[in-house]
């Protein structure tokens, strides 16, 4: 048995493996794993309100810990226990998936227990299909993002639960926008957020303002994005909620790129990497790199930017995370450029040296050393 600074023990891979083997033959397996899998649930959604707020940090480390555990205990569920408790923990643990850039195996993990619909009442099948939702929208497949989020709307409209209601329309305002359909991301989004003001929910208005902040910089209204941006962003650091404190910077400095301030761009960018880079965000880095990246190209900083791109797309590679499709075209023309105004083969070394830097020393890049 091996004590690990954190306070946790671990045995030896051979002492464990006698253990299971001891387990097995006692004919008290199913409930002593039952009684895993509950703690392990209750866990988790003790956890999941606290992954937007101050406490964020260390609750994503606490659950990184008990990784293998929710492994051991899911895919019991799914073969010979309850697939019903099960999804209650795969649900809990949608957000954390997310922002650790466990993306592949959530989706996999969702896609396994809503194969057990046998097994699920329509709110846990609903609550699935959302999560599912979100993880699909991260790596870029909205179509099935939109699809799976109408799915989960439909059944928790058809049971009267608003609260679900309201993060299906979420994540539906969210993948529509991915899908370049504007009006319909407002249309959902509006919808939620007037549920979540009647709620009193001020973390999940402060995300909502987020997104509609997203959808008007696209339609090219750019005081309407800001005042919606520095709403939500007043909210989250009044509850101190650093993740969305780092999205509301992130999505400001896009703002103030596209009005043509790429110093203040790079300024509130590299404020928001350092929050995300803290947190283990790994989603939300790739798409703020783009724009770190653009900022130092306008600002005379081509081969740092170059690196920056370089950095982006290993990260994205590592993680399985895209960049949403409405910006695709817009990301490649910036790498164009960038590759213009350096020429080819130092734009080809500066990408390559990018791919290896760690998150420490793109912040070394972002500070203006090379």
């Amino acid at each position: 048995m091996y004590y690990e600074p954190t306070g946790r023990y671990r045995l030896q891979e051979t002492v464990r493996a006698y253990a299971k083997e001891l387990l097995a033959e006692s004919g008290d397996e199913a409930r002593v794993r039952g009684r895993h899998l509950n703690y392990l649930a209750e866990f988790a959604e003790r956890g999941e309100p606290n992954l937007l707020g101050a406490s964020a940090k260390s609750w994503l480390e606490a659950l990184d810990a008990e990784r293998e555990n929710f492994r051991t205990a899911i895919e019991w569920s799914i073969h010979a226990g309850d697939p019903a408790v099960g999804m209650r923990l795969a649900v809990a643990l949608a957000r954390f998936f997310q922002g650790r850039g466990y993306i592949v195996e959530g989706r996999a993990v969702f896609e396994r227990l809503l194969a057990r619909s046998d097994s699920l009442d329509e709110l846990s099948r609903a609550k699935g299909l959302r999560a599912a939702s979100v993880l699909a929208r991260s790596q870029g497949d909205s179509e099935s993002a939109v699809e799976l989020g109408r799915q989960s709307l439909h059944l928790f409209e058809t049971a009267g639960d608003l609260d679900g209601a309201a993060a299906a329309m979420q994540a539906l305002g969210l993948a529509s926008w991915n899908l370049g359909r504007i009006a319909e991301s407002q249309e959902y989004t509006i919808r939620s957020l007037e549920l979540r003001r009647r709620q009193g929910n001020l973390p999940l208005v402060a995300l909502c303002l987020n997104n509609l902040g997203g959808a008007t910089f696209h339609q090219g209204n750019y005081p309407a994005a800001l005042a919606y941006y520095s709403e939500a962003l007043e909210i989250n650091r009044r509850l101190g909620n650093r993740p969305s404190i780092a999205y509301n910077l992130g999505n400001i400095a896009e703002l103030a790129l596209a009005q043509g301030d790429p110093g203040e761009a790079l300024a509130l960018g590299a404020e928001s990497f350092g929050m995300l880079g803290e947190l283990g965000d790994r989603p939300a880095l790739v798409q703020l790199l783009g724009t770190l990246a653009i900022a130092l190209d306008r600002l005379g900083r081509g081969e740092s930017a170059a690196r920056l791109f370089g950095a982006q797309t290993e990260l994205g590679e590592e993680f399985k995370v895209a960049i949403p499709e409405i910006e695709r075209d817009a990301a490649a023309r910036a790498i164009g450029e960038c590759r213009a105004s350096i020429g080819e083969s130092s734009f080809e070394k500066a990408f390559a040296e990018g791919r290896k830097l760690h998150l420490s020393e793109i912040e070394e890049v972002l500070k203006g050393r090379p």
